[in-house]
């Protein structure tokens, strides 16, 4: 048998060098710049797709939490629902405006408009402080919308101005020309309710009050914090005294440092609060007046229930370790049978209205 023969590679021997003046050489550059072309065009479109759309989803995502946090903030002090009575048409009509004046924007500010969102946000908790001292002149009708209007409307705006511009740099020519006019608005707007439906439900199912960064006053720290990240500058120095003014006097801090100065304020009135929480469910705070001698339960801007503590272990309630609650209502209830009738009603027949 014939000893097997080793396996060669072949390899096609190189070709002479083409002739630089030839045809074929022609073409073969014209290949070669063809495929760099479209390798450069790709890139090249990917990087400016990323850089509108990018910042684009993280500020409508910023702002859709500044939403949430300017609602849990005055919802203490107004009420939950006076809180939201304008808060819906106030957003649109701060993205409308923003969205509509990006270009007169970008030419009256010296400096680019991204660049004040940290400022904004960063004094969104002085200036809500503030003017809650004001809350019995503002009323709970038109006192949210005022502090809204000064401290969510602008911050929104700007932020809308600034995705427009953003958006404007997007290559949006795979869409009809009737759907790329109309997209970048629309898509934004449906974007930012978007992640203020889905925080908003993780906020509320969760996480409200779990930590220091998830209260009223934290969120909207972080929310600055963000912003400048996202567009540092010098022009920062300006929320210094914001800044000074939340963590030494604000008393909505969660601390106990503000609590002692929030109860140093209310001891003139004669108030103490004992105790208080953010949650879920809302603000919830324990309060005490010292000297009418009952304790209250407050949730938000509503009362729950309270006792006389001043009662306890006194008089017929000696030994009694729970006090009468404040509320007289189901006292009251219960003198309906008090009421004298000309002819007594059997208790399964009796009936009584309540007002």
């Amino acid at each position: 048998m014939p000893p097997k023969r080793a396996a060669t590679a072949t390899t096609k021997p190189p070709g002479p060098p083409l002739d630089p003046d030839s045809r074929e050489a022609f073409e073969a550059e014209l290949r070669a710049l063809a495929s760099k072309a479209a390798e450069e065009t790709l890139s090249k479109t990917l990087r400016q797709q990323a850089a509108a759309f990018i910042p684009s989803f993280v500020l409508l995502s910023l702002i859709a939490i500044a939403s949430l946090a300017s609602q849990r903030a005055l919802s203490p002090i107004y009420g939950a629902i006076p809180a939201s009575r304008w808060h819906t048409q106030l957003v649109g009509a701060a993205c409308f405006a923003g969205w509509s004046s990006n270009l007169a924007l970008g030419r009256a500010l010296p400096f680019k408009p991204a660049l004040l969102l940290p400022v904004l946000a960063l004094w969104m908790p002085t200036v809500q402080f503030a003017l809650e001292r004001a809350s019995t002149a503002l009323t709970a009708r038109w006192g949210p919308l005022v502090v809204e209007g000064v401290t969510l409307f602008p911050l929104v705006a700007l932020s809308a101005a600034c995705v427009a511009t953003y958006l404007d740099g997007a290559d949006l020519t795979w869409l009809p020309r009737w759907m790329a006019d109309a997209a970048p608005g629309i898509g934004s707007y449906g974007f930012f309710k978007g992640v203020e439906g889905v925080v908003g439900g993780l906020l509320e199912a969760e996480y409200v009050g779990s930590t220091v960064l998830a209260t009223r006053v934290g969120l909207e720290m972080v929310l600055g914090a963000s912003f400048a990240l996202l567009a540092p500058s010098k022009m920062l120095v300006l929320a210094i005294p914001a800044l000074l003014h939340t963590a030494v006097w604000n008393t909505h801090v969660p601390t106990a440092g503000a609590l002692l100065k929030l109860n140093q304020g209310m001891a003139n009135d004669g108030w103490v609060v004992l105790d208080r929480k953010e949650s879920v469910t809302g603000y919830i705070s324990v309060i005490e007046s010292k000297g009418d001698g009952f304790r209250l339960l407050r949730c938000d801007h509503s009362l729950l229930g309270g006792e006389w503590v001043k009662l306890i272990g006194k008089g017929r309630l000696k030994g009694n370790k729970v006090a009468e609650p404040v509320y007289g209502v189901f006292a009251m209830l219960e003198a309906v049978r008090l009421v004298k009738m000309p002819k007594r009603i059997p208790d399964r027949e009796a009936k009584a209205l309540v007002m």
